[in-house]
């Protein structure tokens, strides 16, 4: 069944999705149309999403870096196949290309240059490369593109530009 099952995914997105109870009666439902690998059982019923076998969106990610001050590195989703053996589902992991996903707050062009190189400098070649930079300053995207794109297979960053917010003063009422 090609289909989200409303109770099977964890998402308040409403697709084309089901719900268990259009379903006939069984002990396994082989799921598909989730990119992600899901299996769960409810009432002695597995329902498994394998998950697509190649990563293609950034929530597929298979490392996510997020640098602002520090560097913080996050793993992501393993991908893989289900082998099924009387009714029971075991995940077996695949190697699959990289997507490596990473967030950059920056300062300036400088900045967000050496913060890139970093980040450059833990991708394989072989990876594709997402990035999102954030700045209060203006930053030159192509720059960053050019030189991403010549470290990796495929590389994409983007740019937004964001507004200082001031904190509010707060008054002590002892003042």
């Amino acid at each position: 069944l090609h289909q989200s099952v409303k109770e099977i995914i964890d998402s308040e997105i409403v697709d084309d999705w089901i719900t268990l109870s259009c379903l006939p009666r069984a002990k396994y439902y082989a799921l598909g149309h989730l990119h992600v690998p899901t299996c769960k059982k409810l009432d002695g019923v597995w329902y498994v999403y394998p998950g697509c076998p190649e990563r293609s969106e950034v929530k597929e990610f298979s490392v996510y870096y997020e640098y602002d001050e520090d560097l913080v590195k996050k793993n992501g989703i393993d991908k893989g196949f289900y082998v099924v053996k009387d009714f029971e589902p075991k995940f077996v992991k695949i190697k699959t290309r990289g997507l490596v996903s990473a967030f950059l707050k920056v300062k300036d062009q400088k900045d967000a240059l050496n913060k890139l190189r970093e980040i450059l400098d833990l991708v394989n070649p072989e990876d594709m490369l997402l990035v999102k930079v954030v700045s209060e300053s203006n930053v030159n995207v192509e720059e960053l593109n050019e030189l991403a794109k010549r470290r990796t297979v495929y590389a994409r960053v983007n740019f937004e530009k964001i507004r200082r917010v001031e904190r509010p003063r707060v008054i002590d009422k002892n003042e």
